[in-house]
């Protein structure tokens, strides 16, 4: 068994025009909390990513790195997963459509690192 397989996520939702849209809580095994793990809006609105903190700035503290790329996907999948279940209830149908639209979209093109709000 492998720890990401006990991952529990949980997901504080934002306002639609916020960034970032949600941020994430990572709990590994009843061992280790990553927090701030937000869901971003990409510069143009149109295409939503997750990511993990960044270890810099949060001291090499609670953080985690996943080398294995199918892994991290993975994990990914089921934050985004989770993330949409919670979205549906939280916003309003028409936000909805616009945020499922984003992370389809994600699902269908590779990530350009230009796009992303820094």
């Amino acid at each position: 068994m492998k720890i990401l397989d006990t991952v529990k996520i949980k997901i504080r939702l934002k306002g639609i025009d916020d960034n970032p849209l949600a941020i994430v809580t990572l709990n590994l095994n009843d061992e280790i909390e990553l927090r701030f793990c937000p869901i971003l809006w990409k510069q143009s609105h149109t295409g939503l990513f997750f990511t993990m903190p960044s270890l810099k700035s949060h001291g090499f503290q609670n953080c985690v790195v996943i080398l294995n790329e199918e892994e991290y996907k993975e994990l990914q999948s089921k934050v985004m997963q989770e993330f949409l279940e919670k979205a549906k209830e939280h916003y309003y149908p028409d936000e909805f459509k616009k945020i499922e639209a984003a992370v389809n979209k994600e699902k269908e093109e590779e990530l350009n690192i230009d796009e992303l709000p820094i």
